[in-house]
């Protein structure tokens, strides 16, 4: 399933690549990884990354996704029990330089989440649109002896900076609402959350 789409928008002198993600499925680092390098051979100045709608997915999948970004000093997120808290830290070689901005909404949760903290609170990006969901548990799936399963809340998850996403979601930095006149008539002209996007990365 394809879940990754990439574009390239010429705005003023300035050449922004974009990114679509619609969930973390298991093979979606693969072509994440694939369209950036593309669109950087490409000589993109900055990049947006669309997460509205992005339910979540897989950790392990937005783990390696953001370690593209960031080398091993950066923190990506943090989960804490009972008894500690444990950061998690970045895989990746190098850390980019170029602006990001990230397009969210309400529907953007779990494991969008964790790639917003990330990249807010390491990288700067800067987060357009609406107030995330708030989903900031972690489940594991345990098996019985007689061949159940059952999965259960376990952990707490943070972002770098310690907060706690739970029911309140990460707040954008620009707030925009998308109008009605993108549901009437879907293109990119109409969607007033994109625009904003291309604003900010023109200056």
């Amino acid at each position: 399933i394809k879940s990754v789409f990439s574009k390239i928008y010429e705005e003023g002198n300035k050449r922004i690549g974009y990114l679509g993600v619609e969930t973390f499925a298991l093979n979606t680092y693969a072509q994440f990884k694939a369209e950036l390098e593309k669109l950087e051979k490409d000589g993109i100045d900055s990049l947006i990354i669309d997460l509205r709608d992005n339910s979540g997915g897989h950790l392990v999948t937005v783990k390696n996704m953001i370690s593209l970004f960031l080398d091993t000093t950066h923190v990506i997120y943090q989960t804490q029990d009972k008894t500690e808290i444990e950061k998690t830290y970045s895989t990746g070689s190098v850390t980019k330089t170029y602006p990001i901005v990230i397009l969210a909404n309400r529907q953007s949760a779990s494991a969008s989440e964790v790639m917003i903290g990330a990249l807010k609170d390491e990288y700067g990006a800067t987060l357009v649109g609406e107030t995330t969901y708030g989903k900031g548990t972690v489940q594991e799936l345990l098996s019985t002896n007689s061949g159940g399963q059952y999965k259960i809340t376990t952990k707490k998850w943070l972002t770098p900076s310690g907060y706690w996403v739970n029911e309140k979601g990460i707040k954008p930095d620009v707030e925009v609402v998308l109008k009605e006149d993108y549901y009437l008539n879907p293109i990119v002209e109409n969607d007033n959350q994109l625009q904003s996007a291309f604003e900010l990365l023109r200056k």
